[in-house]
């Protein structure tokens, strides 16, 4: 997994990961790409030029990240969407209706658009252990 809040050596971390798996025996491989930690196009290329494998690439778009919404999902999108129609109708505008701690809040614009969402390392890092095997990499 390359994710832009966790730097990686490409070639240690990738390169010889999957030449490591090939010499064991596999024969497929799956390299996960998240949105600005680089193209998934350049990843695959790279791979090709290291490795002389042509790895197949594809880009999913928000349908297939989505899935198919929850009960829950369903209900939080009915509270944002009544919190934002009362912030319209009492003259507050250029605000975003987000989440936050499971409450809905209402947040400047100015101020959202400078956010950002920042990857849960322990999550990261379960992740990572599990793609090898139970151990760290």
């Amino acid at each position: 997994m390359l994710v832009p809040e966790h730097a990686e050596d490409f070639e240690k971390n990738v390169i010889e990961r999957i030449r490591g798996a090939k010499l064991a025996g596999y024969t497929h491989f799956m390299v996960v790409v998240a949105e600005g930690a680089g193209h998934a196009n350049e990843v695959g290329q790279r791979i090709q030029e290291a490795l002389g494998i042509k790895p197949t690439i594809t880009v999913i778009g928000h349908i297939q990240r989505g899935g198919a919404p929850t009960g829950r999902d369903r209900e939080t999108a009915t509270r944002m969407g009544y919190h934002a129609v009362m912030a319209f109708l009492e003259g507050r505008g250029d605000c975003v209706i987000g989440t936050q701690e499971g409450g809905i809040v209402e947040i400047p614009i100015e101020e959202a658009l400078t956010m950002k969402k920042h990857l849960q390392m322990d999550r990261y890092k379960i992740m990572e252990i599990m793609q090898f095997g139970g151990h760290e990499s």
